[in-house]
Protein backbone atom coordinates (compact mmCIF):
# COMPACT_ATOMS: atom_id res chain seq x y z
CA UNK A 1 0.00 0.00 0.00
CA UNK A 2 1.13 3.75 -1.18
CA UNK A 3 0.92 7.27 -0.54
CA UNK A 4 2.47 9.80 -2.70
CA UNK A 5 4.85 6.98 -3.40
CA UNK A 6 6.05 6.10 -0.12
CA UNK A 7 4.91 2.51 1.31
CA UNK A 8 2.94 2.70 4.09
CA UNK A 9 1.37 -0.39 4.90
CA UNK A 10 0.35 -4.06 3.82
CA UNK A 11 -2.67 -5.16 3.58
CA UNK A 12 -2.79 -8.45 5.39
CA UNK A 13 -5.85 -11.17 6.52
CA UNK A 14 -8.93 -8.76 5.22
CA UNK A 15 -7.03 -5.67 7.48
CA UNK A 16 -5.08 -2.82 7.02
CA UNK A 17 -3.76 -0.43 9.51
CA UNK A 18 -2.28 2.97 8.39
CA UNK A 19 -2.28 5.00 11.55
CA UNK A 20 -0.47 7.79 12.03
CA UNK A 21 1.03 8.48 8.44
CA UNK A 22 0.21 12.19 7.43
CA UNK A 23 -2.55 11.26 5.36
CA UNK A 24 -4.98 13.75 3.77
CA UNK A 25 -6.54 12.53 0.97
CA UNK A 26 -7.98 9.12 1.13
CA UNK A 27 -8.39 9.20 -2.61
CA UNK A 28 -4.37 9.38 -3.24
CA UNK A 29 -3.88 5.75 -1.02
CA UNK A 30 -2.74 3.81 -4.10
CA UNK A 31 -3.68 -0.24 -3.19
CA UNK A 32 -4.43 -2.79 -5.73
CA UNK A 33 -8.35 -3.17 -6.92
CA UNK A 34 -8.62 -6.85 -5.99
CA UNK A 35 -7.39 -6.34 -2.52
CA UNK A 36 -9.91 -3.04 -1.74
CA UNK A 37 -12.52 -5.12 -2.15
CA UNK A 38 -10.93 -7.47 0.01
CA UNK A 39 -10.40 -5.33 3.21
CA UNK A 40 -13.09 -5.18 6.03
CA UNK A 41 -11.03 -3.83 8.44
CA UNK A 42 -9.34 -0.33 8.13
CA UNK A 43 -7.41 1.56 10.81
CA UNK A 44 -7.05 5.74 9.54
CA UNK A 45 -6.23 6.92 12.76
CA UNK A 46 -4.10 9.95 13.73
CA UNK A 47 -3.86 11.60 10.59
CA UNK A 48 -4.73 14.77 8.82
CA UNK A 49 -8.10 13.50 7.31
CA UNK A 50 -10.85 16.25 7.14
CA UNK A 51 -12.74 15.18 3.51
CA UNK A 52 -13.54 11.55 3.29
CA UNK A 53 -13.79 11.71 -0.18
CA UNK A 54 -12.51 8.45 -1.36
CA UNK A 55 -13.39 5.90 1.27
CA UNK A 56 -16.19 4.42 -0.51
CA UNK A 57 -14.01 2.48 -2.87
CA UNK A 58 -13.41 0.53 0.02
CA UNK A 59 -16.82 -0.96 -0.65
CA UNK A 60 -16.60 -4.02 1.77
CA UNK A 61 -15.84 -2.02 5.00
CA UNK A 62 -17.15 -3.72 8.26
CA UNK A 63 -15.30 -2.03 11.42
CA UNK A 64 -13.80 1.47 10.06
CA UNK A 65 -11.58 4.16 12.91
CA UNK A 66 -11.03 7.98 11.89
CA UNK A 67 -9.98 8.75 15.57
CA UNK A 68 -7.96 11.86 15.77
CA UNK A 69 -8.46 13.34 12.65
CA UNK A 70 -9.96 16.23 11.34
CA UNK A 71 -13.30 14.97 9.88
CA UNK A 72 -16.46 17.50 9.78
CA UNK A 73 -19.16 15.29 8.36
CA UNK A 74 -19.92 11.89 7.59
CA UNK A 75 -21.76 11.91 4.03
CA UNK A 76 -18.29 9.81 2.35
CA UNK A 77 -19.71 7.05 4.35
CA UNK A 78 -22.88 6.13 3.14
CA UNK A 79 -22.30 3.90 0.78
CA UNK A 80 -20.62 1.88 3.22
CA UNK A 81 -23.86 -0.47 3.65
CA UNK A 82 -22.16 -3.56 5.77
CA UNK A 83 -20.15 -0.91 8.44
CA UNK A 84 -20.62 -2.35 11.72
CA UNK A 85 -18.27 -0.18 13.75
CA UNK A 86 -17.12 2.99 13.45
CA UNK A 87 -14.72 5.17 15.68
CA UNK A 88 -14.72 9.18 14.95
CA UNK A 89 -13.32 10.12 18.40
CA UNK A 90 -11.92 13.86 18.11
CA UNK A 91 -12.52 15.15 15.00
CA UNK A 92 -14.36 18.39 14.27
CA UNK A 93 -18.19 16.85 13.41
CA UNK A 94 -20.42 19.51 15.18
CA UNK A 95 -23.33 17.83 13.85
CA UNK A 96 -24.85 14.04 14.65
CA UNK A 97 -26.53 13.87 10.82
CA UNK A 98 -26.26 11.19 7.85
CA UNK A 99 -25.71 7.64 10.28
CA UNK A 100 -29.27 6.41 9.48
CA UNK A 101 -28.26 5.42 6.13
CA UNK A 102 -26.16 2.80 8.05
CA UNK A 103 -28.51 -0.16 9.14
CA UNK A 104 -25.84 -2.65 10.53
CA UNK A 105 -24.33 0.15 12.53
CA UNK A 106 -24.05 -1.42 16.23
CA UNK A 107 -20.96 0.33 17.69
CA UNK A 108 -20.55 4.18 16.79
CA UNK A 109 -18.10 6.61 18.75
CA UNK A 110 -18.14 10.18 18.69
CA UNK A 111 -16.37 10.97 22.21
CA UNK A 112 -14.44 14.23 21.64
CA UNK A 113 -16.19 16.28 19.38
CA UNK A 114 -16.91 18.55 21.59
CA UNK A 115 -19.13 20.78 19.63
CA UNK A 116 -21.57 17.92 19.65
CA UNK A 117 -24.48 19.57 21.94
CA UNK A 118 -27.72 17.14 20.46
CA UNK A 119 -28.74 13.87 20.16
CA UNK A 120 -31.08 13.69 17.38
CA UNK A 121 -34.26 11.27 16.83
CA UNK A 122 -32.91 10.21 13.95
CA UNK A 123 -30.75 7.44 15.63
CA UNK A 124 -33.46 5.47 16.36
CA UNK A 125 -33.48 4.78 12.52
CA UNK A 126 -30.53 2.53 13.29
CA UNK A 127 -32.12 -0.53 15.14
CA UNK A 128 -28.94 -2.52 15.42
CA UNK A 129 -27.33 0.44 17.72
CA UNK A 130 -26.02 -0.96 20.80
CA UNK A 131 -23.28 0.69 21.79
CA UNK A 132 -23.04 4.71 21.35
CA UNK A 133 -20.53 7.04 22.86
CA UNK A 134 -20.65 10.66 23.27
CA UNK A 135 -17.93 10.81 26.21
CA UNK A 136 -16.46 14.48 26.15
CA UNK A 137 -18.78 16.13 23.93
CA UNK A 138 -21.38 19.14 25.44
CA UNK A 139 -24.80 17.45 25.07
CA UNK A 140 -27.22 19.85 25.95
CA UNK A 141 -30.43 18.60 23.55
CA UNK A 142 -32.16 15.61 23.48
CA UNK A 143 -36.28 14.52 23.06
CA UNK A 144 -37.78 11.38 24.73
CA UNK A 145 -37.46 9.61 21.49
CA UNK A 146 -33.54 9.75 21.62
CA UNK A 147 -33.17 10.19 25.55
CA UNK A 148 -32.39 6.28 25.58
CA UNK A 149 -29.03 7.06 23.61
CA UNK A 150 -28.18 10.14 26.03
CA UNK A 151 -28.25 7.46 29.12
CA UNK A 152 -26.63 5.03 27.32
CA UNK A 153 -22.60 4.07 27.73
CA UNK A 154 -22.99 6.61 30.64
CA UNK A 155 -22.85 9.59 27.72
CA UNK A 156 -24.70 11.61 30.57
CA UNK A 157 -21.83 12.11 32.18
CA UNK A 158 -20.67 14.97 29.88
CA UNK A 159 -24.44 16.53 30.04
CA UNK A 160 -24.07 20.38 29.86
CA UNK A 161 -27.37 22.01 30.33
CA UNK A 162 -26.61 22.83 33.80
CA UNK A 163 -25.08 25.93 35.56
CA UNK A 164 -22.62 26.27 38.47
CA UNK A 165 -25.74 27.23 40.93
CA UNK A 166 -27.50 24.09 39.59
CA UNK A 167 -25.01 21.71 41.17
CA UNK A 168 -23.99 24.24 43.79
CA UNK A 169 -27.95 23.85 45.04
CA UNK A 170 -27.51 20.10 44.90
CA UNK A 171 -24.65 19.65 47.01
CA UNK A 172 -26.44 21.98 49.58
CA UNK A 173 -29.66 20.22 50.13
CA UNK A 174 -27.81 16.46 49.07
CA UNK A 175 -25.61 14.52 50.89
CA UNK A 176 -23.72 13.10 47.25
CA UNK A 177 -21.54 15.19 45.18
CA UNK A 178 -22.91 16.37 41.85
CA UNK A 179 -19.25 14.99 40.10
CA UNK A 180 -15.87 13.88 40.27
CA UNK A 181 -13.18 14.18 37.79
CA UNK A 182 -14.61 11.42 35.49
CA UNK A 183 -18.11 13.62 35.15
CA UNK A 184 -21.52 13.78 36.41
CA UNK A 185 -22.98 11.52 38.86
CA UNK A 186 -26.40 10.06 37.20
CA UNK A 187 -27.84 11.07 40.25
CA UNK A 188 -27.66 14.63 39.76
CA UNK A 189 -27.96 14.41 36.23
CA UNK A 190 -31.38 12.71 36.93
CA UNK A 191 -32.02 15.66 39.37
CA UNK A 192 -31.23 18.73 36.98
CA UNK A 193 -32.67 17.67 34.56
CA UNK A 194 -36.13 17.45 36.55
CA UNK A 195 -35.45 20.33 38.63
CA UNK A 196 -35.14 22.69 35.31
CA UNK A 197 -38.40 21.17 33.93
CA UNK A 198 -40.28 22.33 37.13
CA UNK A 199 -38.35 25.76 37.14
CA UNK A 200 -39.75 26.59 33.94
CA UNK A 201 -42.79 25.48 33.82
CA UNK A 202 -43.75 27.14 37.85
CA UNK A 203 -41.78 29.68 36.96
CA UNK A 204 -39.34 30.17 39.78
CA UNK A 205 -35.46 31.01 40.70
CA UNK A 206 -32.87 29.89 42.86
CA UNK A 207 -32.76 33.48 44.10
CA UNK A 208 -36.54 32.99 45.08
CA UNK A 209 -36.03 29.71 46.86
CA UNK A 210 -33.11 31.21 49.12
CA UNK A 211 -35.68 34.26 49.91
CA UNK A 212 -38.72 31.33 50.64
CA UNK A 213 -36.26 29.48 52.87
CA UNK A 214 -34.87 32.42 54.72
CA UNK A 215 -38.36 34.14 55.03
CA UNK A 216 -39.93 30.84 56.48
CA UNK A 217 -36.99 28.51 57.30
CA UNK A 218 -38.77 25.95 55.46
CA UNK A 219 -37.90 24.11 52.29
CA UNK A 220 -39.15 24.96 49.01
CA UNK A 221 -38.29 21.74 47.46
CA UNK A 222 -38.91 18.11 48.17
CA UNK A 223 -36.67 16.04 46.06
CA UNK A 224 -38.01 17.46 42.95
CA UNK A 225 -40.89 18.77 43.61
CA UNK A 226 -42.37 22.19 45.18
CA UNK A 227 -43.44 21.93 48.77
CA UNK A 228 -47.23 23.31 49.26
CA UNK A 229 -46.11 26.04 50.82
CA UNK A 230 -43.35 27.47 48.19
CA UNK A 231 -46.41 26.93 45.89
CA UNK A 232 -48.66 29.25 48.02
CA UNK A 233 -45.66 32.33 49.02
CA UNK A 234 -45.04 32.37 44.98
CA UNK A 235 -49.03 32.69 44.29
CA UNK A 236 -48.61 35.16 46.74
CA UNK A 237 -45.82 37.04 45.17
CA UNK A 238 -47.51 36.72 42.41
CA UNK A 239 -50.57 38.69 43.41
CA UNK A 240 -48.26 41.26 45.04
CA UNK A 241 -47.10 41.86 41.86
CA UNK A 242 -50.01 42.12 39.94
CA UNK A 243 -51.82 44.25 42.64
CA UNK A 244 -48.49 46.74 42.19
CA UNK A 245 -49.56 47.26 38.69
CA UNK A 246 -52.81 47.81 39.37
Amino acid sequence: VKYHGKIIGIFRDKQLYLCRQKIKNIDDIEILEENIIRIEELDLSNNLISDIKGIEKFSNLKYLKLDNNQVTNVEGLKHLKDLHTLYLRNNKISEIKGFENFTSLNYLDLSGNSKITEIPDSLNNIPALKTFKLWNCSIRKFSEASSKFFWMNQNYRFYSGYTQTDKIYYEKTHKNKSSSTNGLFKQFVVWVIKIRKIMKEEKFTYSEIEKFEIETTQNALWWVRTTKSFKLWLNDRAQMRITEFI
